[in-house]
């Protein structure tokens, strides 16, 4: 959940103004401040190596005269490096100043100008993590920690934060090595960790403990404030596994080694777990970075929790709330035929709005409840 600590439910129920500041980082500087965005939305999904998309809409010359078409490849809306800071600002009817609420930076990705607007699109920093490829086999020092892995593949490519919650720091024994996918090297240690990585909204990539579900952050139910809660109108299997089998592939172990350190996690869920109508359908993953069973069953137990929550989701319309973000988790109500339902979710997408003429917001929530 982003901090804002002056921002309300109260705040947000009663009438208000909504507002988007967008300043444009080039290198170290700040280039363009208060673009003038007529319309935009912040995207996020859950489970994309990149989750946040930006869209904005900017007229090719606003009313001070300024021109906002790139002509050159260090103007504002270029996209040659050039990163786009935005706050979601709340204006209550009662009080002068606007609540600023940082939503984060966006590396610009592409733009196009068409009837008079230069629409760009954004994608969030770890963007430049996927694309800054390991340009030759890549291997971190036997004996460093996880901790040190993580700061040396992701060294000058983006500020790097550890929470001091993290559990126990482990050590690589062993050489591993990664071919290309810098990203992927990342979260191959995020899940032997047991642990999850986010940017931050001040542009920072934060290792952190996963959420925890006992802490509800967000309550919506349908119906109250103009929130709408939709019955699910698509399902799927595809990607939805009911148990998670985790070995080792560490090559210092020796064949008897190798088969202790594993752990088998099922899902218990009534709607799609082990042994239920839904079927078995298990899911391997090896790592050389697991040396016991222990160190296998938190990473099966992150990754099942991770491979069930599209399992069954419902949208919410409601007002836009920018303090929330992917993981949040919260409790959704229905009135259901049988009565009043209450379950608890995590929101696994959103789409925001940036100006108030766009309407409500949108967010998936996840009501699959445990694995």
């Amino acid at each position: 959940m982003r901090n804002a600590p002056d921002l309300t439910d109260a705040i947000l129920a009663a009438p208000h103004g909504v507002n988007c500041r967008v300043r444009v980082i080039y290198g170290d500087d700040f280039i363009a401040d208060d673009v003038p965005v007529e319309s935009g939305t912040l995207t996020a999904t859950d489970g994309n190596a990149v989750p946040e998309r930006v869209t904005l809409q900017v007229p090719v010359r606003d009313s001070k005269g300024r021109v906002w078409e790139p002509s050159e490849p260090t103007s504002p809306l270029n996209n040659f490096g050039q990163r786009l800071e935005i706050s979601y600002q709340i204006i209550p009817r009662r009080h002068s100043a606007a609540i600023d609420i940082p939503l984060g930076q966006f590396r610009i990705n592409n733009w196009d100008v068409n009837a008079g607007k230069v629409s760009v699109n954004a994608e969030g920093l770890l963007a430049l993590v996927e694309e800054s490829i390991f340009t030759v086999p890549a291997s971190p020092l036997v004996g460093q920690t996880f901790r040190q892995a993580i700061a040396w593949i992701l060294d000058d490519i983006i500020p790097l934060v550890f929470h001091p919650g993290l559990p126990e720091d482990e050590v690589i024994t062993e050489v591993l090595q990664w071919d290309r996918d810098r990203l992927g090297a990342v979260f191959d240690i995020l899940d032997a960790w047991a642990v999850r990585g986010r940017v931050s909204s001040e542009g920072v990539f934060v290792v952190e403990p996963l959420s925890s579900i006992d802490t509800e952050l967000f309550s919506w139910t349908d119906g109250q404030n103009g929130t709408v809660v939709s019955a699910p109108r698509s399902g799927s299997r595809d990607g939805i596994f009911n148990a998670v089998v985790a070995r080792s592939s560490a090559n210092e172990l020796s064949d008897y080694e190798q088969v202790v350190a594993q752990a088998a996690v099922y899902s218990t869920n009534h709607l799609i777990g082990w042994g239920s109508p839904y079927g078995n359908v298990p899911y391997e993953y090896t790592s050389p970075l697991f040396k016991s069973a222990r160190q296998a069953e938190i990473a099966a137990m992150n990754i099942l929790r991770r491979l069930t929550r599209w399992a069954e989701t419902r949208v919410v319309t409601a007002i836009p709330d920018p303090r929330y973000e992917l993981g949040d988790f919260g409790s959704v109500t229905t009135l259901e035929s049988v009565g009043i339902s209450k379950t608890v979710g995590e929101i696994v997408s959103y789409t925001l709005p940036l100006t108030a003429a766009q309407g409500p917001a949108t967010y998936q929530v996840s009501t699959i409840g445990e694995p």
